[in-house]
């Protein structure tokens, strides 16, 4: 995990992964939440997992806390959600528009949604998100981190 701001990292993945036969680099964000209701301690956000191992999970909740949430910003951000949410069963897996609808993400339990009709999460007050529209092929949901001033 690389120190990206004050309670922010990145993750860079190991291996590209490939989309209609081109190689993507990929990465993940970590961010610990400190003012968040109903928790005594700092937890772990995550937006959009890269394959996870034993000794990335133990970083992440040593730095970060106990995985409290992971966010998936589209609908082509699905690939790890699943060993993820298996990894840390407590967690809150947030679906982007489209997702849950996709063949591929139906092995994942979506506990909550980004939507213009979905509550507000739980993170607001640290991390806002807003939908971003007009692709053709997908909405993009956009995250700020307040503290850090870092867009995500």
């Amino acid at each position: 995990m690389n120190e990206f701001a004050t309670n922010v990292w990145v993750v860079e993945g190991s291996e590209p992964v490939q989309w209609y036969g081109h190689p993507y680099t990929i990465r993940m964000v970590v961010i610990r939440l400190i003012n968040h209701p109903n928790e005594d301690k700092p937890c772990a956000w995550i937006w959009s997992p890269i394959p996870i191992t034993d000794a990335l999970a133990q970083e992440v909740e040593t730095k970060a806390g106990p995985v409290k949430y992971i966010c998936s910003p589209n609908k082509i951000h699905h690939i790890f959600l699943k060993e993820w949410s298996d990894k840390f069963p407590d967690a809150i897996v947030y679906a982007s528009p489209g997702l849950e609808k996709r063949e591929v993400a139906k092995g994942v339990k979506f506990d909550a949604r980004f939507g213009k009709d979905e509550p507000e999460p739980p993170f607001v007050n640290e991390i806002e998100s807003v939908i971003v529209c007009g692709s053709y092929v997908m909405e993009e949901v956009e995250f700020f981190h307040k503290a850090s001033k870092t867009a995500i």
